[in-house]
Protein backbone atom coordinates (compact mmCIF):
# COMPACT_ATOMS: atom_id res chain seq x y z
CA UNK A 1 0.00 0.00 0.00
CA UNK A 2 1.49 3.46 -0.64
CA UNK A 3 1.54 6.18 1.50
CA UNK A 4 -1.24 8.22 -0.85
CA UNK A 5 -3.70 5.69 -0.37
CA UNK A 6 -2.74 5.11 3.87
CA UNK A 7 -3.05 9.05 4.28
CA UNK A 8 -6.57 8.55 1.90
CA UNK A 9 -7.47 5.50 4.55
CA UNK A 10 -6.67 7.86 7.26
CA UNK A 11 -8.97 10.77 6.13
CA UNK A 12 -11.98 9.22 4.88
CA UNK A 13 -12.22 6.58 6.38
CA UNK A 14 -15.88 5.45 6.66
CA UNK A 15 -17.23 2.62 9.30
CA UNK A 16 -19.87 1.36 7.08
CA UNK A 17 -18.04 1.13 4.21
CA UNK A 18 -18.39 -2.93 3.08
CA UNK A 19 -15.69 -5.10 4.87
CA UNK A 20 -14.77 -3.18 7.55
CA UNK A 21 -17.33 -5.05 10.20
CA UNK A 22 -15.79 -8.55 8.79
CA UNK A 23 -12.42 -7.08 9.34
CA UNK A 24 -13.06 -6.53 12.71
CA UNK A 25 -14.14 -9.53 13.15
CA UNK A 26 -10.90 -11.49 11.78
CA UNK A 27 -8.89 -9.26 13.60
CA UNK A 28 -10.23 -8.83 17.00
CA UNK A 29 -9.28 -12.30 18.26
CA UNK A 30 -5.17 -11.00 17.84
CA UNK A 31 -5.89 -7.54 18.91
CA UNK A 32 -7.51 -8.92 22.41
CA UNK A 33 -4.17 -11.09 23.19
CA UNK A 34 -1.81 -8.29 22.04
CA UNK A 35 -3.64 -5.70 24.66
CA UNK A 36 -3.86 -8.11 27.10
CA UNK A 37 -0.39 -9.29 26.54
CA UNK A 38 0.52 -5.36 26.89
CA UNK A 39 -1.86 -5.38 30.13
CA UNK A 40 0.26 -8.08 31.65
CA UNK A 41 3.61 -7.40 30.80
CA UNK A 42 3.73 -3.81 31.57
CA UNK A 43 0.69 -3.22 33.63
CA UNK A 44 0.13 0.18 32.07
CA UNK A 45 -2.61 2.91 33.47
CA UNK A 46 -3.55 3.25 29.79
CA UNK A 47 -2.94 2.40 26.41
CA UNK A 48 -2.51 4.82 23.15
CA UNK A 49 -4.14 3.71 19.71
CA UNK A 50 -1.98 5.95 17.63
CA UNK A 51 -3.07 8.29 14.89
CA UNK A 52 -1.89 5.81 11.83
CA UNK A 53 -4.86 4.57 12.35
CA UNK A 54 -8.21 6.20 11.51
CA UNK A 55 -9.68 7.63 14.65
CA UNK A 56 -13.51 5.89 13.93
CA UNK A 57 -11.44 2.63 13.38
CA UNK A 58 -9.63 2.67 16.36
CA UNK A 59 -12.83 3.50 18.31
CA UNK A 60 -14.32 1.08 17.00
CA UNK A 61 -11.55 -1.15 17.79
CA UNK A 62 -11.59 0.17 21.32
CA UNK A 63 -15.37 -0.97 21.74
CA UNK A 64 -14.56 -4.43 20.96
CA UNK A 65 -11.73 -4.89 23.18
CA UNK A 66 -12.20 -7.89 26.18
CA UNK A 67 -9.73 -7.38 28.99
CA UNK A 68 -9.14 -10.90 30.16
CA UNK A 69 -9.04 -10.65 34.01
CA UNK A 70 -9.45 -12.50 37.08
CA UNK A 71 -9.21 -11.45 40.60
CA UNK A 72 -5.92 -12.34 42.71
CA UNK A 73 -6.51 -12.66 45.99
CA UNK A 74 -9.83 -11.24 45.77
CA UNK A 75 -8.44 -7.96 44.41
CA UNK A 76 -9.14 -6.86 41.27
CA UNK A 77 -6.25 -5.25 39.18
CA UNK A 78 -7.00 -1.99 37.18
CA UNK A 79 -7.30 -2.18 33.82
CA UNK A 80 -5.87 0.57 31.38
CA UNK A 81 -7.48 2.93 29.74
CA UNK A 82 -7.75 2.79 26.11
CA UNK A 83 -6.55 5.99 24.30
CA UNK A 84 -6.94 7.12 20.63
CA UNK A 85 -4.00 9.76 20.38
CA UNK A 86 -4.43 13.19 19.44
CA UNK A 87 -0.86 13.08 18.01
CA UNK A 88 -0.47 13.62 14.38
CA UNK A 89 0.60 10.26 12.38
CA UNK A 90 4.18 11.19 11.95
CA UNK A 91 5.06 12.33 15.23
CA UNK A 92 6.85 8.98 15.76
CA UNK A 93 8.91 9.36 12.63
CA UNK A 94 9.72 12.75 13.14
CA UNK A 95 10.82 11.55 16.79
CA UNK A 96 13.11 8.94 15.18
CA UNK A 97 14.90 11.28 12.77
CA UNK A 98 15.53 13.59 15.29
CA UNK A 99 17.72 11.11 17.63
CA UNK A 100 20.86 11.20 15.04
CA UNK A 101 20.67 14.96 15.63
CA UNK A 102 19.59 14.81 19.75
CA UNK A 103 22.59 12.21 19.90
CA UNK A 104 25.43 14.33 18.11
CA UNK A 105 24.22 18.18 18.77
CA UNK A 106 22.69 17.59 22.34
Amino acid sequence: MDVFSITYLRRHFDPTWPGVEEWLNEVTPAYNRLINAIWAVYDPKAIVLGRQIPPALADLMIGGTRLFSKPRYGVWRASPKLIVSDILPDAAAMGAAATPFILTFF
